[in-house]
């Protein structure tokens, strides 16, 4: 989880500020955890979540997301 250490993580790994969070922050944070390059489904994924989350408060249920993206949960798996 220290990898990047001047991103500041809770013990979970989220973000302490999620008004913290960039593209950037995203990528640093793919690349520690050795998912390389995020693609355009990486992207889509992750704007849906970052704007439920906005939106709610609270990251989004499996099925709320795979309905919402077009992807199958054996692919957000993957």
């Amino acid at each position: 989880m220290d990898t990047f250490p001047e991103i500041a993580r809770d013990p979970d790994g989220f973000l302490a500020d999620p008004a913290a969070w960039t593209r950037e922050t995203a990528v640093a944070l793919a690349a520690a955890e050795g998912l390389g390059e995020l693609g355009e489904e990486h992207w889509r994924v992750i704007e849906f979540i970052r704007a439920h989350w906005t939106a709610k408060g609270v990251a989004p249920m499996i099925r709320v997301l795979c309905r919402e993206t077009g992807f199958s949960l054996g692919r957000i798996y993957e």
